[in-house]
């Protein structure tokens, strides 16, 4: 056999050798450069993931539709709370006296707008143009104070005398302006340009309910009163004595709603027990009168009355019959719609709960967070504001059907 290196391999040997650790030097890199290529989108993947992971608020379920955190709860839970109107929701955000109203678009949760204006222990109200503010900017003097729904921009701001003795309760547009109540008078300022109106005097240090109009009068109710004042001029159209000469508990305002034709007040007769009475606002007569738990708020449809107390009870509106009652806890407004009662109830582990509004039955349940307040039902969506400082979006369809 010829050796090969008779045939001059070893002349040509060098250069091949070199060709060869050339190839193989090549073929090291790419490999390398495809691992690494590899290793940098899956680290980008991660870090995308990681970042969305980051920003997004915890504890968020799927069946939420949005979160925005630093939102205050509402400062009272008689009225509801956040508010929406139109495509806008409006709530507070912030604490202390670092209070400001933001402007929230209702199906994506994106911020529209913050007031420029600082308060605390804010009250709100609004109609389709103007959101409206009683609050104490400075800590002592309250002040009321119209935003323009759609930017934001302050339109009217006025300072009020000292509530000394109490606070007030929460705000109410009626046609033409808004109103709230004092110790033993009703204001009404213009919606327009924040002016005085009208005052509506009655007894003195008379701790009065939360206002509401209906049919042309504004309606509020003492511990043993009801009284109705013109719309228009703040005059007084009628009173009546109330409750069958019950023992209230004065410190505490009565629970006051109208609802198709009947103005509704409930009472804490002690510390044990309520009275709930109906009055036709027409003709002033008293209705029906029920002894009931204490109250802890008050709500009404066309057909029904419901009194939250340690559970909730359902009232005829026509005749005061209890038709039911519900093992629910909580203290917040409740939520009307397609024949259904929304309420948030913390005897269930924080839950939303959707009512049978005729029987009383669980049809619909899901988690939530722990709430003092209510839920707010707008086309198919529940507004909450939760005690972890976050307002939340939720899909009503998303949950356990019972």
């Amino acid at each position: 056999m010829n050796n090969p290196h008779d045939n001059g391999f070893d002349k040509i040997w060098p250069r091949v050798s070199v060709e060869i650790e050339s190839e193989r030097r090549k073929t090291v890199r790419r490999r390398s450069a495809l691992r690494l290529g590899a290793l940098a989108a899956t680290s980008i993947a991660f870090m995308a993931v990681a970042g969305k992971w980051l920003l997004e608020p915890k504890g968020r379920s799927a069946s939420d539709s949005w979160q925005l955190a630093d939102v205050s709860l509402s400062a009272d839970n008689r009225s509801e709370y956040p508010l929406v109107r139109n495509q806008r929701v409006f709530a507070v955000r912030g604490h202390g006296d670092r209070q400001r109203i933001v402007c929230i678009e209702k199906l994506t949760g994106t911020v529209l707008w913050e007031s420029g204006l600082q308060f605390q222990e804010c009250r709100l109200a609004a109609d389709e143009r103007r959101v409206y503010v009683l609050a104490r900017p400075d800590g002592t003097t309250w002040q009321c104070a119209a935003l323009e729904s759609a930017s934001g921009k302050t339109l009217w701001s006025r300072a009020d005398e000292l509530f000394t003795v109490q606070p007030p309760l929460t705000l109410a547009v009626v046609p033409g302006g808004v109103c709230w109540v004092r110790k033993g008078e009703l204001v009404l300022r213009d919606c327009e340009t924040g002016a005085p109106k009208w005052r509506a005097s009655f007894a003195a240090n008379e701790t009065l309910s939360t206002p509401v109009e209906h049919g042309g009068a504004v309606f509020t109710a003492s511990r043993n009163k009801l009284y109705a004042v013109s719309t228009a001029t703040g005059d007084h159209l009628w009173s009546r004595a109330l409750t069958d000469n019950a023992v209230v508990y004065a410190p505490l305002p009565p629970f006051l709603k109208a609802s198709d034709g009947r103005l509704l007040i409930a009472f804490r007769a002690g510390t044990t027990r309520g009275v709930l009475q109906c009055v036709d606002s027409n003709t002033h007569d008293v209705l029906w009168t029920r002894e009931t738990p204490v109250p802890v708020n008050l709500d009404a449809d066309a057909e029904h009355v419901y009194l939250r107390s340690q559970a909730l009870g359902a009232y005829d509106a026509r005749t005061g019959a209890l038709l039911w009652t519900a093992n629910v806890g909580g203290c917040g407004p409740l939520a009307f719609d397609d024949g259904r009662v929304y309420l948030a109830d913390p005897k269930s582990h924080y839950s939303l709960l959707a009512l049978d509004a005729r029987a009383g039955k669980p049809v619909w349940r899901r988690s939530a967070v722990a709430s003092c307040g209510g839920i707010v039902v707008s086309g198919k969506i529940g507004f909450v504001s939760g005690n972890d400082g976050r307002l939340r979006a939720v899909v009503l369809d998303a949950g356990q059907y019972l």
